[in-house]
């Protein structure tokens, strides 16, 4: 995956101009990503990385709101994003799957999410 200019942050999810921070992440590992783009080659290992991308915002994310119950509930990748498969201006499709039946302070934390 390519160096960029931000990890991460838990900062992120609570800062006020946490979208702006977001979209810079993912325009500037999109442009990575174009920039290895070779019409002469397969572009699976493209795929893959902005997949593994979203991957890390998702369960960063996951992590953040659902804190102590993210172990007890699943979020799934599904269609071309779950096949590691994330052409540019794909949807990124997610399931989430309860463990248990859902109760308020879970469900406002997936509100969250």
């Amino acid at each position: 995956m390519p160096t960029l200019d931000h990890t991460i942050s838990p900062d992120w999810f609570t800062d006020k101009g946490c979208f702006q921070q977001f979209k810079e992440f993912v325009k500037q590992m999109e442009l990575a990503i174009q920039h290895k783009f070779d019409p002469q080659r397969p572009v699976d290992h493209l795929l893959k990385e902005k997949s593994v991308f979203i991957d890390e915002i998702l369960i960063s994310g996951w992590l953040h709101f659902l804190t102590d119950q993210a172990d007890s509930h699943c979020l799934l990748a599904v269609g071309g994003y779950g096949r590691e498969e994330l052409f540019p201006h794909s949807d990124i499709d997610v399931a989430i799957v309860l463990n248990t039946e859902i109760d308020p302070v879970v469900h406002e934390r997936i509100a969250s999410f």
